[in-house]
């Protein structure tokens, strides 16, 4: 019942959010704008949202073969889709995460292994996200968002650290160190062995956080074809330093999706750097748009899929 008011909570906050951007806009406009849209453009960002999910799947096809599990690119592609899928219907970016991980220990039986996966290829995407936000800043005097991006890497930092100390995974230890959690502790101790692993994988970590850039480079691409088959005419360099910040802002668990938190955001943010408030609106929108409609094949696999019948097509391979 908790679950279903968190949810049913979300899904509030979004509609609200979403009704007062609405209300305080130029509707008018707004309409004019869409209405306007170059199709050639906007199918154009949709092709680039496809191929950096294709991109993010051989990401972590790297990490999964690091571990030994190898399942094709094909079907990773497809897992990552109906990740999108229900990072769109459930809190946060990263609802879809948990998705994907099933999918790899249903067919690996490791769940370790395909937990510590996606928080690594997850992780490696935050950072890349970062690296380009603060390059961005550095370069750009759109440094508006300077502050979200400090907390942001400052809990990143932080959160490491504290997962890294001894002292902590100790605490766990003890605090699960009980006969009715013995299974809890020893899934606990296999988690960290697994992230730990990857640290001592210096060339895999290499290529993963290398595709990772190129992947945010790729999305905030997209986003940059949505505005110009809008007709909007900001330069690419804001949205690099820009696009960062509305993702980092849509991961606040205060909505669904992102959906209203990510559009205020995106309004604000675009807003200093001078786009009118429909404009902003329409952009944001339009690429959310083209999220549903890049995401429907995920969320139709899900559907006809049936998990317990479905064969297991991954193997282990031989380290």
């Amino acid at each position: 019942m908790g679950v279903w008011r968190t949810g049913a909570a979300r899904i509030s906050v979004s509609l609200v959010l979403v009704g007062v951007l609405l209300w305080n806009t130029d509707r008018a406009k707004l309409v004019t704008t869409i209405g306007a849209l170059d199709p050639a453009l906007f199918a154009s960002a949709a092709v680039c949202y496809l191929l950096a999910q294709t991109l993010s799947a051989v990401r972590w096809q790297v990490l999964l073969r690091s571990e030994g599990i190898a399942v094709s690119l094909g079907r990773l592609v497809l897992f990552y889709l109906e990740g999108t899928f229900f990072n769109l219907l459930l809190p946060t970016l990263i609802g879809g995460d948990v998705v994907r991980a099933h999918r790899i220990y249903v067919r690996a039986q490791r769940n370790e292994a395909a937990v510590a996966s996606v928080l690594v290829d997850r992780l490696s995407g935050l950072i890349a996200l970062l690296a380009v936000a603060w390059g961005s800043l550095a370069a750009d005097r759109h440094a508006v968002g300077a502050w979200p991006v400090l907390s942001f890497s400052a809990a990143l930092v932080l959160g490491a650290v504290v997962i890294s100390r001894r002292g902590v995974k100790a605490l766990v230890r003890r605090v699960l160190g009980r006969p009715t959690l013995a299974r809890v502790e020893e899934g606990v101790t296999s988690f960290y062995q697994a992230i730990a692993r990857y640290g001592s994988r210096r060339g895999i970590l290499a290529q993963v956080c290398g595709l990772s850039l190129v992947i945010q480079v790729i999305v905030i691409l997209g986003h940059f074809l949505v505005g110009r088959a809008l007709g909007l005419s900001t330069p690419f360099v804001v949205f690099l330093g820009l696009i960062p910040l509305a993702t980092i802002v849509a991961m606040i668990p205060i909505s669904v999706g992102g959906l209203g938190v990510r559009d205020g955001a995106m309004v604000y943010l675009f807003g200093r750097a001078g786009l009118p408030f429909a404009d902003a609106l329409g952009l944001s929108l339009g690429w959310f748009f083209v999220m549903v409609v890049c995401s429907l094949p995920g969320g139709l696999v899900f559907v006809l899929r049936d998990v317990r019948k479905e064969p297991q097509d991954s193997r282990v391979l031989q380290r």
